[in-house]
């Protein structure tokens, strides 16, 4: 993850409670898909999802810390500011 010169900072809509609305989306619809469809029937397949998902979730975290890492290098601190204001995935918790 790298933050382009022409980045700006926005700090309205989704962004006003959480830092990354996008990867809060992509962990929502998968948590769902993996919680709605478990099937004790076939659990091997339900726990493989499960172990997909934790990892993607995993993955999606460290992410966010290396982008944040750039983003406040970038923008300073704005951005630090931002940070304390808002949560990083889910709002007023994380």
């Amino acid at each position: 993850p790298e933050v382009k010169n022409s980045a700006i900072m926005i700090s309205r809509g989704p962004y006003k409670w959480i830092r990354n609305p996008m990867y809060s989306g992509l962990i929502l619809f998968f948590g769902i898909s993996v919680f709605v469809n478990f099937n004790f029937d076939h659990l091997l397949f339900s726990i493989l999802r499960m172990l997909v998902f934790v990892l993607l979730t995993t993955v999606l975290v460290l992410k966010i810390t290396m982008e944040e890492s750039f983003l406040s290098e970038k923008f300073g601190e704005n951005y630090i500011q931002y940070k304390m204001k808002t949560k990083r995935l889910i709002p007023f918790i994380f």
